[in-house]
């Protein structure tokens, strides 16, 4: 997986055991990205990836879209936007990361109020159209408090309140005030560590969020001596899901595009054709119309298309599922599957082009298409289009394989449990 790297045609090294071996750059897998990212390594070590150079996790490969943190400094506890009541201490967690922790004062204590540890600074807020999303993230742990996400609207010459969601560290239950249904939230526990997941949708056209993390009272009542709480990896961005974590510094710092290509050549010809990917998504709601596990680039016409993608629901109740488009026609799966965060997905087509999608063992209905090969396309892309982030996958591949043959039910019948 050492061979996934970005370069020109030519020659490249690579060390094979004790061998070191040189083979033609047409071989390899060619992955970009125009900045650094940080990602957690197989080791559970916080890592730096440099340009172009592809994150690999536990999980498999990861994939992303541009995004922006909109929080300075985010990876500099000491230059956060600290209420002045507040004590603060500083550490590093076992990823790596900075944290600080925040104590109440004495002429806190007994008060139920919030105060400020971070916020997205006032030339540095965003707009939201309607129906636009942000998403809020960090990792929390807490004692006699909790964490509260807090987000005002300016909407022309008027500031209103519009949702506060409020985390209790020890328990992960979590609470939202004011217009609830404009939120979603996911908690999951990592060591002693709460994560703490939020996704804000404007119901209306927003000239800026106002928003930012900080600590409240217990649900039951005021502030004691002993209160604090530990923030590490703040994150706000726009978007329906939370991404990787980015540092930024004195301004909000973009990520850029994942972008993974490898040469129709040799790989998808003509039918027929079976492929099967383990896909570990970052996200419910898909983050983009029809995020992409992999397509066809460089078709003359749509009757070349070749497209294995996660469909957008109509409904809230219906998971995203993948489906496969061979030219102009698509198959889908039964709204009835349920596959979570995690699966194998693919597709099968003959060589009479009648094809199916799969997704952990379930087959989609036949369809037939007029499709026959890849025609004028050269490329295909892994996990997105282009490195603007549109249609991006916001999660983890690996374990990607191609037939020139059609599989049976059987082989197709693969599943992560």
């Amino acid at each position: 997986m050492d061979m996934i790297a970005g370069f020109g045609p030519g020659y490249k090294k690579i060390t094979v055991r004790d061998d070191v071996v040189t083979i033609p750059s047409d071989k390899i897998v060619p992955f970009s990205r125009a900045s650094s990212a940080t990602y957690i390594n197989k080791s559970g070590a916080l890592t730096i990836a440099e340009i172009n150079e592809p994150r690999f996790e536990k999980e498999g490969l990861l994939i992303e879209g541009q995004r922006t943190n909109y929080l300075k400094n985010s990876n500099t506890p000491e230059l956060w936007y600290y209420h002045s009541l507040l004590a603060k201490e500083y550490g590093v967690d076992n990823y790596g990361f900075n944290y600080a922790t925040v104590t109440v004062t004495d002429s806190l204590v007994g008060t139920t109020s919030s105060y400020q540890i971070h916020s997205v600074t006032g030339e540095n807020r965003f707009s939201l159209s309607i129906g636009e999303t942000c998403t809020f993230s960090a990792r929390f742990r807490g004692v006699n408090s909790r964490c509260r996400v807090h987000i005002s609207l300016v909407i022309g010459e008027n500031v209103k309140t519009s949702v506060d969601v409020c985390l209790e560290p020890d328990t992960g239950e979590v609470k939202a005030y004011g217009n609830k249904a404009l939120v979603t939230f996911r908690t999951e526990k990592q060591g002693d560590w709460c994560y703490f997941e939020t996704t804000y949708t404007a119901a209306e056209n927003i000239d800026e969020v106002v928003c930012g993390f900080f600590i409240t009272n217990p649900e039951d009542g005021g502030f004691s001596s002993d209160s604090s709480l530990t923030m590490t990896t703040p994150q706000i961005e726009k978007g329906p899901c939370a991404s990787s974590f980015i540092i930024s510094g004195n301004t909000p710092t973009t990520r850029a595009s994942d972008m993974v290509i490898f040469s129709t050549r040799n790989n998808i010809s003509s039918v027929p054709l079976s492929c099967l990917v383990e896909i570990h998504k970052n996200w419910d709601s898909t983050p983009n119309q029809a995020p992409r596990i992999l397509t066809t680039i460089g078709v003359a016409t749509n009757d070349e298309q070749l497209v294995l993608a996660f469909r957008t629901p109509t409904s809230p109740d219906v998971e995203p599922l993948p489906y496969v488009q061979f030219g102009v026609r698509s198959a889908y799966l039964s709204p009835s599957v349920k596959a979570g965060r995690k699966m194998i997905a693919g597709f099968v087509c003959n060589s009479s082009t009648e094809f199916r999608c799969c997704c952990n063992g379930y087959l989609s209905p036949v369809q037939t298409s007029s499709w026959k090969n890849t025609g004028a396309a050269h490329e295909i892309r892994i996990g997105g289009t282009s490195a603007g982030g549109e249609r991006h996958l916001f999660g983890h591949v690996r374990n990607l394989r191609i037939w020139h043959k059609e599989l049976t039910d059987a082989q197709m019948g693969e599943s992560v449990e």
